[in-house]
């Protein structure tokens, strides 16, 4: 599992906000896999993460899917 929390600490301001001077706020979780390959012996970490976005104010929500790499050389 994994996710995150975002908390706006400040207000809106300037002439984007037209609304008035909102702090959103939004809470995500879903689930993570990960896997260490090698390609051409070099060692390759793979991740996969979804989160699905929650609890939001003030800010839209949506659900992402993250593929992320690293490698060592």
């Amino acid at each position: 599992m994994a996710g995150y929390a975002f908390q706006q600490t400040t207000p809106d301001y300037g002439g984007g906000a037209v609304f008035g001077s909102f702090r959103g706020r939004v809470l995500a979780l879903g689930p993570l896999a990960g896997k260490a390959v090698e390609l051409w012996k070099l060692p390759i970490n793979v991740i996969v993460k979804y989160d699905f976005e929650f609890a939001a104010q003030n800010r839209s929500t949506g659900n992402e899917l993250w593929l992320t790499g690293g490698l060592r050389f």
